[in-house]
């Protein structure tokens, strides 16, 4: 049972990690797009 938990907390925590490097990355490209097309509009 002891084994069972800890590999779900394991990839619950690869799953966050993922998450949040994901979450970056789309939140870099955002602000690029947002910046460029803010931009090109002036």
């Amino acid at each position: 049972m002891d084994v069972f938990v800890l590999a779900l907390l394991i990839v619950a925590v690869i799953f966050v990690l993922m998450g949040v490097t994901v979450v970056r990355q789309g939140y870099a490209y955002t602000i690029e797009r947002f910046f460029s097309c803010g931009l090109s509009l002036d």
